[in-house]
Parts: C-alpha cells; sequence; structure tokens
C-alpha cells in the first residue's frame, strides 16, 4: 500500500460519495506508481456493497479521468482482474525540492485565498449542489475535531441530508461555514439538525473497517510527523513502510 497513493486519493473532490469510497479502497492497493489489481469482489467485500455498485464507480472514475483500466488474462485465455492505474500526478502540490507532494502531506499551513471583497453583498443564499466539497482548510480544522474516517462518515452525512431537504430551509449562505458547525456539533456529539439528521439517512452509523482505519492512524502520524518537522522536507517519515 502507497502512503503517497492513499493521501492523493483522500485529497481528490471526485463529486460521488460512493465513488470516492471506491477511489480510497483501490488506492489502498496501489503500489508506489499507483497501479493496482485487486478484483471487483475484493473491493465490493471490503466496501460492504455489491459488484455492480463496484463496476459502476469505477466506470465513473475512470470516465473522469481519476484512473485507467488495462485488461488482464490467464494463460487459458479467462479474465483476470484489470491493473486500475491511478493519475497521481493529477492535482498535486510541488515541494521545494520539486518532487510532487500531496497536499494533505505537505508541512505548509493550508489557507484559503484572500479574494478582495464584492462591492455588492451576497443576500441570496442557494442550494447544496452534488458536486461540493469542504475546502482543504476546512478538513484541516476538522481534524482537530475528529479522525479521518469519522470526517468522511460525517461528509457523507452532511451531503445525504442536505441534498435530500427541501424548502427554504436548504438554503444557504455559506456551506462552507455550514459544514464546519457540522463537525463541531458531530464532535461534542449534538445531532446537527435535531433528531431528522440521523434519521434523514435511515441508516445507523457504518463503523471503519478495521484495515481502512490502520490506513488512516498510519497517515495521520505520517502528517503529524512532517508537522513536526522530525523527518525532513514535508514529506512521510522513513519510519512508516508501505503495507
Amino acid at each position: 500500500m502507497s502512503f503517497e497513493a492513499m493521501a492523493w486519493a483522500i485529497k481528490q473532490q471526485v463529486g460521488n460519495t460512493t465513488a470516492k469510497f471506491t477511489l480510497l479502497m483501490v488506492a489502498n492497493y496501489a503500489d508506489e506508481q499507483g497501479r493496482a489489481w485487486p478484483s471487483q469482489e475484493t473491493l465490493a467485500s471490503g466496501m460492504d456493497a455489491s459488484r455492480h455498485t463496484v463496476m459502476r464507480a469505477l466506470d465513473f472514475l475512470e470516465e473522469q479521468g481519476f484512473m485507467t483500466r488495462e485488461r488482464r488474462h490467464r494463460a487459458d485465455g479467462s479474465r483476470a482482474a484489470d491493473v486500475l492505474r491511478l493519475d497521481l500526478s493529477r492535482n498535486l502540490l510541488r515541494c521545494k525540492s520539486g518532487e510532487p507532494m500531496s497536499q494533505i502531506a505537505t508541512a505548509e499551513p493550508i489557507t484559503e485565498p484572500i479574494s478582495k471583497p464584492k462591492k455588492v453583498e451576497r443576500t441570496r443564499g442557494s442550494r447544496l449542489s452534488d458536486e461540493w466539497n469542504p475546502p482543504p482548510a476546512s478538513l484541516v480544522k476538522a481534524r482537530a475535531y475528529l479522525d479521518d474516517v469519522t470526517i468522511f462518515e460525517e461528509l457523507v452525512k452532511f451531503r445525504n441530508y442536505w441534498l435530500s431537504k427541501a424548502g427554504r430551509d436548504a438554503v444557504k449562505l455559506d456551506w462552507t461555514r455550514t459544514f464546519d458547525n457540522w463537525i463541531i456539533n458531530a464532535k461534542n456529539g449534538r445531532p446537527s439538525h435535531g433528531k431528522a439528521a440521523d434519521t434523514a439517512s435511515g441508516t445507523q452509523r457504518a463503523e471503519p473497517s478495521g484495515n481502512l482505519a490502520r490506513i488512516f492512524s498510519k497517515i495521520n502520524a505520517a502528517i503529524d510527523a512532517a508537522e513536526d518537522g522530525s523527518e525532513g522536507g514535508g514529506g512521510y517519515p522513513s519510519s512508516l513502510s508501505a503495507g
């Protein structure tokens, strides 16, 4: 498993929750070059999803340019698992040495660009769009309250709740601040919008698999070490090997 591939996958704004989870699972099996060859059955088992769901998610990721697929066949002519190649060059930052480095792994603080104030103040809100994802600065703030797996779960709840809500209450001026408040409520154990928030999806909180939880634990350790400057260069510590 490549930490670079997993950090890259976490950073991507996919615009589809199932496809994002599939991308994370593929990255879990990827090598340093972003190549992975898990079977669709393996991915479906790890996601607690159907094989058909995985097939549609892979098609979506390929259409959007997050990966390419190479078909393989065994000596007897039967199909083998496809080779999935992640496009790790997509939306990467560059560190001082010129090497590619995922934004989540950089030791530099992530800040939102400062825009000039508009003359006319915005007075009308909007509904949450299907493509909306919290900006990196919001995710960094969220990590002060929750672990990465819980943040991802709360993002799923947030999107499901607001995309399914009708009426004027579903219109907001600032969706980033709305998400920030949602995370604070989750940290304090309070329902974000009363009991309706927990029942909107009709499901209980899903517990992360042990494998995925270990992945995020290792990534957190790598990021913390980079922020402390103990390893130098803003990269992952050499003590954390893939696997």
